[in-house]
Order: C-alpha cells, then sequence, then structure tokens
C-alpha cells in the first residue's frame, strides 16, 4: 500500500508539473496527489507502529515531522473559494459516508469499538483534534494579520509565520529524546498544552506597532508548544492502544 500511494503522488505530480496544460488535467494531479499522500501519511504511521518498538517512536516521528514542517514552510497555497470550498465539502462528505460505512457495512472496520474504549485513548484523540485546528487556524489566520496590519506582500506573510515551523520541529525533536529517554510521555501534553495556549494567548498582544522581534518570539512560542503536543499524542495515542489496534489508533490520529 505505501508503494501505492508513492505511485499515486508520484503520478499526480507528473500531471500537475510537466503535463498540465489546463485546469482539468492540473485537478487530476492534484486529486491524485492528495490521495497518494493521504496514503502516505497513514501508512508511515502503521508501519512505526508496526515495527518499531513503542519506546524508540518519537525519536523516529520527529523525522517525518521534519518533512512535515519544511513542506509548511515552502509550500502553502492563498485561499480560493471554490478551489478551497468545494474540497473541504467532498470531504466532509467523504467522512460522513465513510463513518457510516464502517459501522454498517465493514467487516473488518478500522474504527472498532476497542479503540475508544480506553479513557486515555479518548482525551488524547480529543487533543489531537483541538491541538489541530488551533495550529492550522492560526498558520492560517497570522499572515492575514501581516498582510493587513503591517502591509506585507502574501509571500512576506507566508515567510512571516517561520518562527512557527521552525521552532515546531526542535520542539518536536527534544520532546521525542526525553519522552525516549524517559519512558513517559504525559508531560509533554500537559506542557506543550500550557505553552501553547500561552502563545495562543499572547497573540491577543499583536498589533501594527509590534516590533518584529516580539512577534516573532510569540510565534516561536506557539510552535514550540505545538511541537511537544504532536510528539505526545502520538505516543499516547499508540501507549493507550492495544498491540493489534496500534495501526488503526495510528490511522485515526492522522484523521483528527
Amino acid at each position: 500500500m505505501l508503494f501505492v500511494s508513492v505511485m499515486f503522488f508520484t503520478l499526480g505530480t507528473l500531471l500537475c508539473a510537466p503535463v498540465a496544460r489546463g485546469f482539468s488535467v492540473f485537478f487530476i494531479g492534484r486529486s491524485l496527489q492528495g490521495i497518494g499522500g493521504g496514503g502516505i501519511i497513514t501508512m508511515g504511521q502503521v508501519i512505526f507502529a508496526d515495527i518499531i518498538p513503542l519506546r524508540q517512536r518519537p525519536k523516529y516521528f520527529s523525522f517525518v515531522l521534519a518533512a512535515w514542517a519544511l513542506g509548511s514552510v515552502f509550500g502553502p497555497f492563498e485561499w480560493r473559494s471554490a478551489q478551497a470550498i468545494v474540497p473541504i465539502t467532498v470531504g466532509i462528505a467523504g467522512v460522513i459516508i465513510a463513518v457510516v460505512w464502517e459501522f454498517y457495512g465493514a467487516r473488518e472496520p478500522v474504527l472498532r469499538q476497542s479503540l475508544f474504549d480506553s479513557p486515555s485513548a479518548l482525551a488524547t484523540y480529543t487533543c489531537a483534534l483541538s491541538q489541530g485546528f488551533i495550529l492550522f487556524c492560526a498558520l492560517y489566520y497570522v499572515p492575514f494579520f501581516f498582510t493587513a496590519m503591517k502591509f506585507h506582500s502574501p509571500t512576506r506573510s507566508g515567510v512571516d509565520i517561520f518562527p512557527v515551523t521552525c521552532f515546531l520541529l526542535p520542539g518536536s525533536i527534544i520532546t521525542s529524546l526525553i519522552t525516549t529517554w524517559t519512558g513517559g510521555y504525559r508531560w509533554s501534553i500537559w506542557s506543550g498544552w500550557v505553552i501553547t495556549t500561552v502563545g495562543y494567548g499572547l497573540l491577543l498582544l499583536l498589533d501594527q506597532e509590534t516590533e518584529t522581534a516580539a512577534w516573532a518570539s510569540i510565534l516561536a512560542v506557539f510552535g514550540i508548544g505545538n511541537g511537544m503536543l504532536l510528539t505526545g499524542v502520538n505516543v499516547g495515542v499508540q501507549a493507550a492502544s492495544r498491540i493489534e489496534d496500534a495501526g488503526r489508533a495510528a490511522a485515526i490520529l492522522d484523521k483528527c
């Protein structure tokens, strides 16, 4: 499945870059990239869960997070109404259909009851969903601040959020190393939420007169907290799941 996902992603990239001469071909290419990219992310987590001991997973997860952070810095695109709303609508419909199928049609459902029996697992899934919402809201709206209040260009505004993604990676790596060394993960979730909350609250202080050093420091704090949460939540889901459910738990976490 991993190789199939890579093939889909590669084919989609080829259609988008050298082949596409119109929107139709470009749309097909982006669709194939999305299918392949989703499979790569999910299968990567499943492979981690299958072949790497729980205590060692944070270290290797930080390598994957590094690639994600680089993509977040160099790959954002502008918001366009139809191009954004249609995929979101289709995605929501797909989630609803998938959930109905999982509960009423699938013989080997991914969303099996055992994944949600543990209160720790439920709490971790909730943390992952909340943290993802907060992180991507900030990555979307903070550039608006720079565009509207600082009068930066869209490209410059995208570069201005670099402190978030730059410090997100060290926060995750350091958390991974400490988690591997100590064998505990709850501290990273608690500390990560405290730091993330402080960083998010400090965003209220931003205005037109805010100096570069000040807003960069605020975004760095926000990035460190989210980096800690990304690692802590990932390890927490694995620790709260049964061995035979580790792959399914990783797949569900990727959708949060």
